[in-house]
């Protein structure tokens, strides 16, 4: 133990030894203990005025974020009191920022407007998740998101809330529904049209011309038993071109089959038809549920499937094509693929209309045609389309 006497008063330190009092303490320590403790708060306060400055420029540098969105956002407590927004978020209920914080949303909105977001923001703290939903407020269409925001202790403390102003996207996605309904009704049109006129090429052209053949074949034999002239031969061949050119004009203009026996049994019977004539191979697989679509729908994807095949075919010097319909839900995926010379899709003329009428075609319904080809690597198109299983 260690006793030490300042000449005022002795005190002693040591282990074991409770503190002394200040009263046991000498003025020197007092001075030099006040000291201390100034230089500590000092040094608190100094620390303390850096946090509030980095609080400070943290809030400006979060409100300038929030100020350079183009959406409303803002930050309430559980009790709707507003904590922060931006100035797109002031400027939709009808104030300024400094304004607005603070005040409860209770008394901001409309009555049927709170209690329909009141909801929703007992949902997303229930659920612990977010919830989104599209609203009206002074005519206007807002699609909204109500985040929850959690505290150290993983409780729910207060809740964001973005809104966007969709009323122009929403007016587009009208306008674009009407014009695509209008663009099927005269497609529509089209193609009764098309089929009346594949009626009257059968009716005023095929069933003469197989007559003619029939009455020329059967005259020239009872005339010619033993050997018909050239010339007869010549005319007959004509006749039966002129046949098989008028049956691929009706199979194009509208192939009855599609009328009578649906999507698939046509394009069974397109392929049939390729066969017979020559060329690639083509393998034909589908995996759909559906047993009619919409008859416009139908004659679409038929045209797709015919336009595809054809331009392979035709150009594509591949040994084998493959057809493809895979049906996901209401939507329905068409590839027709090659393993040909395939091209630059980039340099296509622009009088090349067929991979244009794909995309036309798959735009008019809704979907989008993906085509996928270079120079040696063949061809796969592909079309995305949403379908409706009931017929018109």
């Amino acid at each position: 133990m260690l006793v030490r006497n300042t000449g005022q008063e002795a005190y002693r330190e040591g282990p074991g030894m409770p503190p002394m009092k200040d009263t046991e303490k000498t003025k020197p320590q007092l001075i030099l203990e006040l000291e201390e403790l100034r230089r500590r708060l000092a040094d608190d306060d100094s620390e303390r005025k850096r946090t509030l400055r980095a609080l400070q420029d943290s809030q400006q540098m979060a409100q300038a974020i929030l100020n350079a969105s183009t959406e409303s956002m803002l930050l309430i407590g559980l009790d709707w009191r507003i904590l922060t927004l931006n100035d797109e978020a002031a400027a939709h209920l009808g104030g300024t920022v400094g304004e607005l914080i603070g005040r409860s949303l209770e008394d901001i909105l409309p009555a049927d407007v709170f209690k329909r977001r009141s909801a929703l923001a007992e949902e997303a703290v229930r659920a612990r998740r977010s919830v989104s939903h599209e609203d009206q407020d002074n005519g206007r269409d807002y699609h909204a998101c109500l985040y929850p925001v959690f505290d150290a202790d993983g409780n729910v403390s207060n809740l964001a809330v973005y809104a966007q102003d969709v009323t122009e996207q929403k007016a587009a996605e009208k306008a674009l529904r009407q014009e695509q309904g209008r663009l099927r009704r005269l497609l529509d049109m089209h193609e009764r049209d098309r089929k009346l006129v594949a009626y009257e090429i059968h009716d005023a052209l095929s069933q003469p011309l197989t007559g003619a053949l029939m009455l020329l074949e059967g005259t020239l034999g009872a005339r010619y038993p033993d050997k018909i002239p050239d010339e007869c031969h010549q005319a007959v061949e004509l006749l039966r071109h002129g046949i098989r050119e008028t049956r691929r004009l009706i199979s194009w203009e509208r192939p009855f089959i599609l009328d009578e026996q649906g999507l698939l049994e046509a394009v069974e019977h397109l392929v049939s038809g390729f066969s017979v004539n020559g060329g690639p191979e083509i393998v034909w697989s589908h995996d759909v549920r559906f047993d009619r679509l919409a008859s416009p729908l139908e004659t679409a994807i038929y045209r797709i499937i015919w336009e595809s095949v054809t331009n392979a075919r035709k150009h594509s010097q591949s040994d084998k094509v493959r057809i493809g319909l895979v049906q996901q839900n209401h939507h329905l995926s068409i590839e027709v693929e090659d393993w040909g010379t395939g091209f630059d899709v980039e340099q296509v003329e622009p009088s090349r209309f067929g991979l244009e009428g794909i995309r036309e075609r798959a735009r008019l319904f809704g979907g989008r045609a993906h085509i996928d080809s270079s120079p040696g690597n063949g061809t796969r198109i592909t079309v995305e389309l949403p379908i409706s299983e009931d017929p018109e």
